[in-house]
């Protein structure tokens, strides 16, 4: 019931859950009739001013500031004390992170909604509710077609969004993928020009249900415009499904299928080139050539400059065995983290990019992706390894472990 329940709103899983219990849960599910603020300060956005607008407050995604930019030393942190706190109503984890500007802190909840909150106080300025749970960051930027600002977001249902930042009005809405399990996990990454939105999905999960035709999601990019949300381009990185064979319930198996986009795009503006991170194919006797990867595309067109595999043959598309599957599954070493590009204290420009394997690596943007370095992290599994965001500066990569192990049959 996961991929059906994500693709509902709080509201909506409510009334299921009241239904079936025949219970009243009480409250509000949004939380917006309690902590409002009472005489809400207008938006001001100076260039002064502290922001971090996104996924990192760069579209390179090296999620570093200066000490000067953040207005906080490393000695001051210890003295930091608790402000506020602010509790997601009807959620039972926080996934998206927030974003910052203009005195601002936007955020998105699982259970769909989007809040406004004054960064000083923690009341809430406004509220908006999508149709699916909201994973990713608000990304905050100047509107394209006018004064004022936007914030863009996606949700676990493949739907985009374009709010007015101030009030919350919505000012368009964009489905970016029509397959039933697709969604924005990705934070969008906005350059002015375009929107660029990663899209993944929960086939896999699907996959293990018997009767299920596995697999047929192609995973994306697709590129919007930032003022009208219409789609500039999509760019697939596998061909679409045909059936391969059958289950031995007679059940169809299609391929290939896969390659998800997990993670915010990065931005090279020197090299007018779209950088984007890969995971596994679901389906086939073999994994696709961009499976496991960074990917540079022409960030005008889509079209696909180079690519590096970093894991090869990594079929994973359900629990080995079950109906749909290989009897043998691959590693699963998705990239869940976006590409990081830095120029290090020597001037050399490098991609780094952290991997489920547990392994990092730093390649050569100039050489298609040619391996500079790599370094083991962590153990990695299905489960595990490098996932989330890394961040770096010029001296210094900073990579977040999460080994967590299956525990072995004995």
């Amino acid at each position: 019931m996961r991929p059906q329940g994500g693709r509902l709103t709080g509201a909506e899983r409510r009334a299921v859950s009241e239904f079936l219990t025949g219970r009243s849960l009480g409250g509000d599910v949004t939380g917006s009739t309690a902590g409002r603020c009472s005489a809400p300060a207008p938006l001001r956005v100076a260039p002064e001013t502290l922001a971090w607008t996104g996924w990192s407050p760069t579209s390179s995604n090296a999620r570093a500031q200066t000490a000067e930019r953040a207005g906080l030393t490393a000695a001051e942190v210890p003295k930091l004390t608790l402000k506020w706190a602010f509790g997601f109503p009807d959620s039972t984890s926080a996934w998206s992170q927030p974003t910052v500007a203009g005195e601002r802190l936007f955020v998105g909840s699982q259970n769909g909604t989007v809040y406004a909150l004054d960064a000083r106080s923690g009341c809430i300025i406004w509220t908006f509710t999508a149709q699916s749970g909201v994973r990713t960051a608000p990304v905050f930027g100047a509107r394209p077609d006018g004064p004022g600002y936007t914030v863009y977001f996606g949700d676990t249902g493949a739907n985009v969004y374009a709010l007015d930042a101030e009030t919350g009005l919505p000012r368009w809405t964009r489905r970016v993928h029509d397959h039933p399990f697709a969604r924005v996990t990705g934070t969008p990454t906005l350059d002015g020009e375009r929107l660029y939105v990663p899209i993944s999905s929960l086939e896999e999960t699907a996959a293990n249900q018997t009767g299920y035709q596995c697999c047929t999601f192609r995973g994306s990019v697709a590129a919007l415009s930032p003022a009208t949300g219409e789609v500039i381009w999509p760019i697939y990185f596998v061909p679409p499904a045909a059936i391969v064979g059958t289950t031995d319930a007679g059940t169809p198996l299609w391929a290939p299928s896969g390659v998800a986009v997990w993670s915010s795009p990065t931005v090279d503006s020197k090299r007018q080139l779209l950088y984007v991170t890969t995971g596994n194919t679901y389906s086939g006797t073999a994994a696709e050539p961009r499976t496991d990867a960074v990917m540079a595309l022409d960030p005008r067109t889509g079209a696909r400059k180079w690519s590096k595999q970093l894991t090869v043959g990594d079929v994973f598309g359900c629990k080995a065995g079950a109906a749909n599957c290989l009897e043998k599954a691959g590693p699963d070493f998705d990239f869940g983290t976006p590409a990081v590009l830095v120029t290090t204290r020597e001037g050399q420009d490098l991609i780094l990019l952290g991997q489920k394997s547990g392994m990092a690596y730093a390649v050569d943007p100039d050489r298609e992706g040619e391996l500079v370095w790599q370094y083991r992290a962590g153990q990695g599994s299905i489960w595990g390894g490098i996932q989330w965001g890394i961040a770096a500066d010029g001296d210094t990569v900073f990579l977040p472990v999460s080994d967590i192990r299956t525990p072995s049959a004995r």
